[in-house]
């Protein structure tokens, strides 16, 4: 099913982007 391969992929990205605010957060706690 397309909608499940599209949903895949946003959470994915929505991961990513999670995980580099993580990790600029990370660099002003420093």
């Amino acid at each position: 099913n397309d909608n499940i391969v599209k949903w895949t992929l946003l959470l994915a990205n929505e991961g990513e982007k999670a995980n580099s605010i993580g990790h600029i957060l990370d660099g002003l706690n420093l």
